[in-house]
């Protein structure tokens, strides 16, 4: 049985739209569906008060209140307890919407991928940006329903009991001495305290485990004011698939057409194109501070003074598909970092990013960059 986990605080107006939304969804009829409604203390009563006001029709309305103020993390977290009486958890925060079918998306989801214990969870949203700069993300598209990202999801996320509990004894035993070591997005490492997503990141990225991500978004983020931003934005709206009881295709992750990324959103099928670059560092993206230092090649778009192996355009979408077809240009290098040597070519590729994520209108990368800055101020 797969239980739903509403996380409210002191939102009211969210915490009814996304409780509107899930009673807009589909349920099959002989499917019984829990709610938890899991309330931190914010010293204010409008959301308990509604809680207990309203009617859940699909299965037992469960109030979880707590006497004093758990905080984001800690709150998140603490909804492992119900492991106790569901074989998975869906956990929304109370400014995520869902789509109809988001139930019946998670009930196959969790049927296909409860025993693979490669996948550490199951995300309902799809990303349409990356987090760390706000540039365009469009995965590559296979045959199937999903992709697979080294990247645990919190605008819609379900957890399935073996391998979450597999994380939280990870997290317990390891927790911060591993999110320093880990290699994921320097950004990530430095969220606030009340990020616990950070820490399911880094566990991704350390035991080589992936999130299922579906290609049409199952939830949307409002990104109400609160403990992730000072302002509302729009900029993680993405749209919502509509229609009810599909039948999804689902990928193994050893699957020859299974499309996976790191915890960078670099594609790993970057690797086979170079079979003979041992200790390859991918950074197509441009979203890395710094190259490991045990690395020996880097395929990246920033320009750096190292051997060029060999280089190619940003003409097509999505970005990897560029070095998968072996478009001509300047715009994406493989270094050889064994080698100090002068690139000489006169186009700047970070340049050339930006006007490509912008779809060639080239808008002076100084504004971009301090849209960015204002942007990144609101962000966590």
């Amino acid at each position: 049985m797969i239980g739903i986990i509403l996380l409210g605080y002191n939102r009211i107006d969210s915490f009814k739209r996304a409780f509107n939304s899930l009673c807009a969804a589909y349920y099959p009829t002989n499917e019984r569906v829990d709610l938890i409604l899991s309330i931190d203390n914010s010293g204010s009563n409008d959301v308990e008060n509604f809680s207990k006001e309203i009617t859940w029709t699909h299965g037992e309305k469960i109030i979880r209140t707590f006497s004093v103020r758990q905080g984001l993390r800690k709150h998140v977290l603490s909804c492992s307890e119900y492991f106790s009486t569901y074989e998975a958890l869906i956990i929304l925060e109370d400014d995520i919407c869902v789509a109809e079918d988001f139930f019946n998306y998670a009930m196959q989801a969790v049927s296909f991928y409860k025993n693979d214990n490669r996948v550490a969870g199951i995300s309902l949203y799809s990303h349409s940006v990356y987090q760390e700069n706000l540039m365009r993300f469009s995965p590559e598209v296979s045959i199937y329903d999903n992709y697979f990202i080294k990247y645990a999801a919190s605008w819609g996320q379900i957890w399935m009991k073996n391998q979450f509990m597999d994380f939280f004894n990870w997290y317990e035993k390891f927790g911060d001495a591993e999110l320093i070591k880990s290699d994921i997005p320097s950004m990530v490492k430095g969220w606030p305290e009340t990020s616990w997503l950070k820490y399911h990141i880094a566990y991704c990225s350390v035991k080589n485990k992936y999130f299922v991500y579906p290609y049409h978004s199952l939830s949307t983020n409002y990104a109400d004011p609160g403990q992730h931003f000072a302002d509302s934005s729009n900029v993680y709206q993405v749209e919502l698939q509509k229609g009810i009881c599909k039948k999804y295709s689902f990928a193994e992750i050893d699957n020859e057409y299974a499309v996976k990324y790191d915890a960078f959103f670099e594609n790993e099928g970057l690797y086979d194109v170079f079979p003979d670059c041992a200790k390859l560092i991918l950074d197509v993206n441009g979203l890395r501070k710094y190259i490991p230092d045990d690395a020996r090649f880097c395929l990246t778009t920033k320009k750096i003074d190292y051997k060029v192996v060999c280089s190619f355009g940003l003409v097509l979408r999505p970005i990897e598909e560029n070095v998968f077809s072996k478009i001509n240009g300047n715009e994406i290098y493989l270094y050889d970092l064994s080698s100090a040597e002068k690139n000489t070519n006169n186009t700047n590729p970070e340049n050339s990013l930006w006007a490509y994520n912008c779809k060639g209108k080239s808008l002076p990368p100084k504004l971009f960059s301090y849209l960015f800055m204002k942007i990144k101020e609101r962000f966590r």
